[in-house]
């Protein structure tokens, strides 16, 4: 029995060449050889303008519209049914209120936030007093303005501008964390239960009906009226408030038949009564009889921001 041969074939050293040889016509080759360099490939000598980035659309905002305008029905009939279940808490007559919401004003409208922001941080402050009067009214509306925008802003307030800023160090960041805590807390963190009458006004604007000139014509002095009544307290309801608005604004316009347009009320807010009283209420505002007191001479700044009366 022959014995057997454990070497492995590929290790004999009759078939593997030496590396030297392999190595020398890998070198020779003359393909290998001639072989262009990489550099002068990779580099451009005559490199062509990048074209330029198209602008995105913002496809959002078109989308928001349309769907604004198919459901505005919808959102104005939800807006009535949250301002009957969420009625108006009456708090007491405070004195600093109004310079305090003058000056959110000035601040809202130099950060450049919405208009949404503004009348929510009014909502939260006026909750909050009517639980406790006696609190710090700067702090409150710090914090009421720092709250809304982190509600509807795309690039709400930081914490550090609010300190820095806006209350120009006169509170703490702790301060403000801990008010807005206690606000949160004590609103049992249901910041916008009850509609405002921009968002009333808003609406009634983008229902389908209402002509494009007549919209354009009355969106702007809606607006003006709507900064200037948040100057007040008042208990009339926000609808209500948005129909004296529009009526007042329509009669500056003459845009339309006036009892037409009351009828267009009644067909759109389901209800017109005390229409009469409130529009006197919101026309003593516009004439400056009762929004001003207690604001200095410079009077409401809002009219330095919206230059419209």
């Amino acid at each position: 029995m022959s014995p057997i041969n454990t070497a492995h074939p590929l290790k004999s050293k009759q078939e593997r060449p030496p590396l030297k040889d392999v190595t020398s016509i890998a070198v020779n080759e003359p393909f290998l050889r001639k072989r262009p360099a990489l550099t002068p490939i990779l580099e451009d000598t005559n490199p062509q303008p990048s074209p330029p980035t198209p602008q995105l659309v913002k496809p959002f905002d078109k989308l928001q519209k349309s769907l604004s305008n198919c459901y505005s029905v919808d959102i104005l009939s939800h807006l009535l049914h949250l301002e009957l279940t969420h009625p108006s808490t009456s708090s007491k007559p405070c004195k600093l209120r109004a310079r305090m919401v003058n000056w959110m004003t000035d601040v809202l409208f130099i950060f450049k936030q919405s208009d949404h922001t503004f009348f929510l941080s009014v909502q939260i402050l006026d909750r909050y007093l009517s639980m406790h009067s006696e609190c710090d009214i700067h702090l409150l509306g710090v914090t009421a303005m720092f709250l809304a925008s982190k509600f509807h802003d795309k690039n709400p307030f930081k914490l550090d501008v609010m300190c820095e800023k806006v209350a120009h160090f006169a509170f703490t960041t702790l301060q403000i964390k801990q008010m807005e805590s206690q606000v949160l807390k004590e609103l049992k963190f249901k910041l916008s239960e009850r509609p405002s009458s921009w968002e009333f006004i808003e609406a009634f604007l983008s229902l389908p009906s209402t002509d494009q000139a007549l919209k354009d014509s009355l969106s702007q002095v809606c607006r003006y009226l709507c900064y200037l009544l948040a100057l007040q307290q008042h208990d009339y309801p926000p609808s209500l408030i948005a129909q004296a608005i529009l009526l007042i604004s329509f009669e500056l316009n003459h845009s339309m038949d006036g009892q037409e347009f009351r009828d267009y009320f009644r067909t759109a807010f389901m209800m017109s009564y005390g229409l009469s009283e409130a529009c006197e209420y919101v026309k003593g505002i516009a004439s400056q009889t009762a929004a001003y007191q207690g604001l200095g001479s410079e009077g409401p700044t809002v009219n330095k921001h919206l230059q419209l009366m």
